[in-house]
């Protein structure tokens, strides 16, 4: 007896218009009235594009960070994600630990989100923009 699927394997679609994790998903019976194809007939699959910064990057850490994109959305639609409920989202597991005191000042804030930034893979001209743009900010405050 082979086993049924809710979705469809992703896979990484290299575009002119950039790259992508696509992947389709069966539409509950509940809300399919809600999805309609150009025709006007109920969809049984709906397709999903995920983008999350793999454009930004360039060469072989673009197409490294889409394979993992690819592998983290397969795994958790393997655990029971789905795009149609979502109490039920799976995020990863975040590496961060915040301060002991839950709430931040504006600069320390600022500050982190430079830090949280700066592993994004951005371009050196358009984090030194960020970097420009927080700490006028930081002067204004």
């Amino acid at each position: 007896m082979s086993k049924f699927y809710h979705y469809r394997k992703p896979t990484v679609v290299r575009a002119k218009g950039g790259w992508y994790v696509k992947y389709y998903y069966r539409v509950p019976v509940e809300v399919r009235h809600l999805y309609l194809n150009s025709a006007g007939k109920p969809k049984i699959w709906e397709r999903f594009r995920i983008k999350d910064d793999i454009n930004k990057r360039k060469g072989a850490d673009r197409e490294a960070y889409a394979e993992w994109l690819r592998d983290q959305i397969e795994e958790s639609l393997k655990m029971g994600y789905n795009p149609f409920s979502p109490e039920k989202e799976l995020v990863e597991l975040n590496t961060y630990e915040a301060p002991e005191t839950s709430e931040l000042d504006a600069t320390s804030a600022l500050n982190l989100f430079l830090e949280k930034w700066k592993d994004k893979g951005l371009e050196p001209l358009s984090y030194a923009k960020y970097v420009r743009y927080v700490n006028r900010l930081i002067d204004w405050l």
